[in-house]
């Protein structure tokens, strides 16, 4: 029972309690508070609808307009509209094709098309898919019942003043309906297309995880340089060579996790749909971005900079758009997605996987956050005066 004792006076365990329950209650707060509400803001996702028909596509536009829970954009043309959903702006195209009146009047049947980016929160993707079905049917139902009612009313109307004897219209109209009974009720079908599909679920999973482990080895890696950092302060070292040499190690870091990260890729034999050398570097500022950011707050805030980037941890995982597609998210958890990291981490690895336009234009967004960071980091490091004061940053209370 001493022992026991004795083992929790040690700030160690003191501190590896307090982060246990800090992942708990951070996790509960940010996570439910995140996705408090997704299923309410699925009107939030931009769709394009292109009709390229002028007759009944017409008609069939208005219904989708009307019937579609989405944000609905009728102004781009098919190629905008693709372009538009290979840069993940739109999560959506439906499309009427010009030949929709012509099949629809005849025996074959007439098409929607619904093209679906698989590069894109599961969440979304799947949320798509039952709109589009569910859609369809509804518009099935009510072209069908339309076709009837005009096509029954019409041929009534006419054999009613036919002169036929009343025995011969009411038999007549009995074998009206049973042969409207076997009219096709769903004249049109849904194609839904999906864009930038990849096989296998392990695929899937590989923004969402290369994210966690990314950010959770940062976090790791920071605390033990912490140590380090702490030994070295003892020595006497000057500040800034100490700092500007860890600055160094977290390139050197980065640019081997780089090389790691697509060996395994390519060991496991996920397909990649962009250059090496693309890859690699996308890879790497990923890399450096998140050590940057989780260094700051150890160099910040000493060991309690730990709390900060449980906070981190969780909020990037909730907002970077892996799971849910940050549209569905509430304003709050959209703005801190614009401005963290993992943002366009996921992004570029959603590219990677399964194809887009590219991974460039997520370049400029994780310099700035890098080049932010590391200015904060330099201000605070030239408020160390002393080395006996960055000691007593570093070091646990007692």
């Amino acid at each position: 029972m001493n022992t026991f004792k004795q083992l929790l006076k040690q700030p160690t365990t003191k501190a590896g309690i307090i982060i246990a329950l800090v992942f708990q209650i951070v996790f509960f707060c940010v996570w439910l508070t995140a996705y408090d509400g997704v299923q309410e803001r699925i009107t939030e996702l931009d769709v394009a609808l292109v009709n390229e028909d002028t007759e009944a596509g017409m008609m069939i536009a208005d219904q989708i307009e009307q019937n579609l829970p989405l944000t609905i954009d009728t102004t781009l043309t098919e190629a905008e509209a693709e372009e538009a959903l290979q840069e993940r702006t739109i999560q959506m195209i439906v499309h009427i094709p010009n030949d929709f009146t012509e099949k629809l009047s005849s025996d074959e049947k007439a098409e929607i098309t619904y093209s679906i980016n698989q590069a894109s929160a599961t969440v979304g993707k799947q949320a798509l898919e039952q709109i589009a079905t569910k859609l369809t049917t509804t518009i099935n139902e009510q072209v069908a019942a339309q076709q009837l009612a005009m096509g029954g009313e019409q041929f009534v109307s006419q054999l009613s003043d036919s002169g036929l004897p009343e025995q011969a219209v009411t038999t007549i109209q009995e074998q009206l309906s049973a042969t409207l009974d076997q009219v096709d009720l769903a004249p049109i079908t849904a194609d839904i297309n999906r864009v930038n599909e990849t096989e296998g679920f392990a695929a899937t999973m590989i923004p969402m995880m290369l994210v966690l482990a990314s950010f959770v080895g940062s976090m790791t890696m920071n605390m033990q340089i912490q140590v380090s950092v702490m030994g070295l302060a003892r020595k006497g070292l000057n500040k800034w060579s100490v700092f500007w040499s860890r600055q160094l190690l977290n390139v050197l870091v980065s640019a081997g996790l780089a090389f790691l990260t697509y060996g395994l890729i390519a060991i496991f034999d996920i397909s990649v749909t962009l250059p090496f050398w693309t890859v690699w570097f996308y890879q790497f500022l990923v890399f450096l971005s998140f050590l940057l950011v989780s260094q700051t707050f150890l160099i910040l805030l000493g060991p309690a900079g730990m709390m900060g980037n449980i906070v981190l941890l969780s909020m990037q995982l909730v907002t970077s758009g892996v799971i849910v597609p940050v549209a569905m998210l509430s304003p709050f958890y959209q703005t801190i997605s614009s401005i963290l990291p993992a943002t366009y981490a996921a992004d570029g690895y959603f590219t990677v996987i399964f194809g887009g336009t590219g991974v460039t234009q997520e370049f400029l967004p994780l310099l700035m956050i890098m080049a932010v960071v590391l200015i904060i980091s330099v201000g605070r490091v030239a408020l160390q005066k002393h080395p006996e004061h960055q000691k007593a940053l570093i070091q646990p209370s007692k």
